[in-house]
């Protein structure tokens, strides 16, 4: 605020704080030959790294988080801000044009990453049978349970977890909450362990009080934790959001598995704003991998609607009758749902995790709706399928295969990724707007005619209402087809939000 002019840079590791401080105004390239001039007055102005809640962006804002939070404001207090946004120089033609009338969806040069372990969080509702055969179907590597060691119901939870893992043949990604207490709670965790008899992927410790991780709490943990299963690997992070992970770093030293969760709702909640935070979940990966090194990585849980607000300064506001809660949002039981799920799955796998844990099992938050169906005024369909749970069905038939690096031409309007198993590839599509794309899809070695399943606005509510019966029927009204290669290349149709898997068997 001297007046002094600084040449800086925009970060390329999520910077965990402000990166630009003190601004009066700051200027900068946004097309050749175009730069942008963003002038501030009435505050003190500084920059935030948004990467750190998956936004493709910075902000910049006023007042200094380093003043007193929240800021008081009296009666009678007169505030005023004024931005004046100016651009220098003239867009080139080509800036100007509209983007090309086909999306490009082609390999790129990477090795071949292997599919991560998928999970999904335990819903509260016992599972039935129909439920459990639909699950199975996913190819599921764990279920998440949260176990708050200080409440009194913890070991209900736990067994429960115990019966439904079981029931899908799958491992407990467990989260621990301590207390100040903890030494006696996992105490009475580990003396529980060898008559519930969990089979355990990781164990991930929190203290309920604490933003991240401190090693205090993880090397208790594996004081006792050791002692049942010394294969199974103990870690921790944060339970919220990557910035939390960022801003006060984990033991990585005293820890197994680093993880931290990931939602695109924090600061936006249009779906255009849902598809930008995409690319951004595999940046916060490669930041973490700056001081997490090779150490694997689970995302958990990556959910539509933040599932709490870690930065509350009250109680949360009281719900109303006819709204649903705020962790929950209808676009979990939408085609633009199962969009927004094809583009994680490509982001998060390209990226390297090792584990990655979606949405639930059941319900509202889930991949099925119950068999009593989800409370008004959620749009569920009872006894059904959501859409994002076919797209979680195609990628888990690929399982203990390798994703192939790709690049969309415009991510904002269609992207997708590409699975190989063998000789099997699958690509799964997603159109990612409100109006028809045109997507074409090249991959080496790629010839004769693709298999193509395609779930649009024509035939959502089938796939919802009888998810069986509408993958079994061949019949061309439920999107199944093909189309020709051509040149290594097919190109497909997709309406809104339309999803899509195309399957092929390739010689390379």
């Amino acid at each position: 605020m001297d007046g002094a002019v600084v040449k800086g840079h925009f970060p390329d590791a999520i910077s965990p704080h402000q990166p630009f401080m003190n601004m009066r105004a700051i200027s900068h390239e946004v097309v050749p030959g175009a730069t942008a001039r963003v002038a501030f007055e009435g505050d003190v102005f500084e920059m935030e790294d948004q990467r750190n809640w998956t936004d493709a962006s910075y902000k910049t804002y006023c007042t200094p988080l380093a003043q007193p939070f929240p800021v008081q404001v009296n009666r009678g207090d007169r505030i005023s801000q004024r931005v004046v946004v100016s651009v220098a120089g003239e867009l080139s033609r080509t800036e100007k044009m509209r983007t090309a009338d086909v999306v490009a969806l082609s390999v790129v040069e990477g090795a071949p990453v292997q599919i991560p372990g998928i999970g999904l969080g335990m819903a509260s509702q016992a599972l039935t049978a129909l439920e459990v055969a639909r699950l199975r179907a996913l190819h599921l590597a764990h279920v998440r349970v949260d176990v708050h060691l200080s409440r009194g119901y913890w070991r209900d939870v736990l067994s429960q977890a115990v019966t439904q893992a079981n029931a899908l043949d799958v491992k407990i990604e467990a989260a621990l909450f301590v207390s100040d207490a903890a030494q006696a709670e996992l105490k009475a965790l580990g003396e529980a362990l060898p008559e519930m008899r969990p089979r355990v992927a990781r164990w991930l410790v929190f203290h309920k009080d604490e933003k991240a991780t401190t090693a205090g709490w993880v090397q208790l943990a594996k004081s006792v934790l050791k002692g049942y299963d010394t294969g199974i690997p103990i870690g921790g992070g944060t339970n919220a959001y990557f910035t939390e992970l960022n801003r006060f770093r984990p033991p990585v030293e005293d820890m197994e598995t680093v993880c931290y969760s990931i939602n695109p709702q924090v600061h936006a909640f249009d779906n255009a704003s849902l598809v930008e935070t995409l690319v951004a979940q595999g940046w916060t990966v490669a930041s973490a991998r700056r001081f997490a090194g090779a150490m694997p990585i689970a995302l958990t849980p990556i959910t539509l609607r933040p599932r709490f607000n870690p930065n509350a300064t009250g109680a949360d506001p009281e719900n109303a009758p006819d709204a649903l809660p705020a962790s929950v949002d209808v676009r979990q039981a939408s085609l633009f749902g199962a969009a927004w799920t094809v583009g994680s799955l490509k982001y998060v796998c390209q990226a390297g995790v090792q584990s990655a844990t979606y949405f639930e099992t059941t319900g509202w938050r889930g991949v099925l709706d119950t068999e009593a169906g989800s409370p008004a005024p959620f749009p569920g369909v009872s006894g059904g399928a959501f859409p994002l749970y076919h797209v979680l069905l195609d990628f888990g038939g690929m399982a203990g295969g390798v994703v192939v690096p790709t690049r969309s031409s415009d991510a904002l309007r269609a992207d997708g990724l590409v699975v190989k198993k063998g000789r099997f590839v699958r690509f799964l599509l997603a159109n990612m707007t409100a109006e028809v794309q045109m997507v074409r899809v090249s991959y080496p070695g790629l010839a004769g005619t693709v298999r193509t399943e395609v779930m649009d606005e024509t035939n959502v509510e089938a796939a919802m209402r009888e998810p069986e019966a509408f993958r079994i029927k061949k019949a061309p009204e439920l999107g199944i087809g093909s189309v020709k290669v051509s040149g290594g290349a097919f190109v497909l149709e997709l309406r809104p939000y339309a999803v899509a898997c195309a399957k092929a068997v390739v010689e390379v």
